[in-house]
């Protein structure tokens, strides 16, 4: 028997409307919101298929979406060729957003990518499916005496919203250090958030800015810790050699390319491979495609 995740499972799609598609001050990152829905007349293959941008019947359903930090949905698209593709996304945790059957994803989209083309055509009205949540990482309370979190891009979202549900747990003890790399300060995603989680006192919080000089015209938030550079292995060394204890773990969420980089530096500096972490969505995506497909 399936659990109750409210609008959403974990065995069927689901439709939502696009309630809103803002743009970034980064020109390849969009935020989609979307409501739950149920659908009075057209099937969900009709929908979908025909791409019908008209005479979608349908009611809002706002009953709660149960969601938790580390878990990720999965939504499906059609691609230049209409055939049937997949991803996986992590929704912006927000509780007055979930409670109505709401939800926020931050998309960074990739030129030439199947999905990307897709998202790019959908505007508000239009119908998407979701299944899920799935859990990739399950954090207990006070696990760890510190956490440490490296994210690259889009990848921030996963481990903000474990830094938020940490810092907003008044029976945590954890510290949370989180290092997020981005290519400009254009590109920094939920940046206002991130800098609410300095109200207490066990959260801390770097932003590497890997493509734009020092020198380049951009606002910085008062006390707001914004370092020029590549986040690398002299930069993980220094901070592993401030944990006295040890007792500190890894979480790491990016581009392929970002997550074998870090998880070098951090296994270079001596940390153990079981006390690292790193978010594989694409792989898991795999995985559970085949699966469904197998049963």
């Amino acid at each position: 028997m399936e659990l109750d995740y409210g609008v959403m499972s974990k065995i069927k799609y689901c439709p939502f409307v696009i309630s809103s598609v803002l743009s970034t001050s980064a020109t390849n990152i969009k935020i989609f919101k979307y409501q739950a829905v149920t659908i009075k007349r057209e099937t969900e293959e009709g929908v979908l298929v025909k791409g019908l941008q008209q005479d979608k019947d349908f009611d809002i359903l706002e009953r709660p979406l149960v969601v938790k930090a580390g878990e990720y949905f999965i939504t499906k698209g059609l691609d230049t060729s209409e055939a049937l593709i997949s991803r996986a996304y992590t929704p912006v945790l927000r509780d007055e957003e979930l409670k109505k059957g709401t939800f926020t994803v931050i998309v960074s989209l990739i030129e030439n990518g199947k999905m990307s083309q897709f998202l790019e055509k959908l505007i508000p009205g239009d119908i998407v499916f979701w299944r899920g949540p799935y859990r990739e990482f399950k954090y207990d309370q006070n696990s760890f005496k510190t956490l440490l979190l490296f994210a690259g891009g889009t990848g921030i979202v996963p481990l903000y919203n474990i830094a938020k549900s940490i810092t907003e747990n008044d029976k945590e003890e954890t510290r949370v250090s989180l290092f997020c790399s981005f290519k400009t300060v254009d590109h920094v995603i939920l940046r206002d958030q991130i800098n609410r989680l300095m109200d207490y006192w066990n959260f801390k919080f770097k932003i590497f800015i890997s493509l734009q000089s020092e020198s380049t015209d951009f606002k910085i938030k008062y006390n707001e810790p914004i370092l020029f550079k590549r986040i690398d292995e002299s930069v993980i060394n220094e901070e592993l050699n401030l944990q006295e204890n040890g007792e500190f773990f890894a979480v790491v969420s990016g581009p392929e390319v970002f997550n074998t980089a870090i998880e070098s530096y951090l296994l270079q500096c001596g940390m153990q491979s079981n006390n690292i972490f790193i978010f594989r969505y694409l792989l898991l995506l795999f995985s559970l495609t085949l699966f469904l497909v197998l049963h």
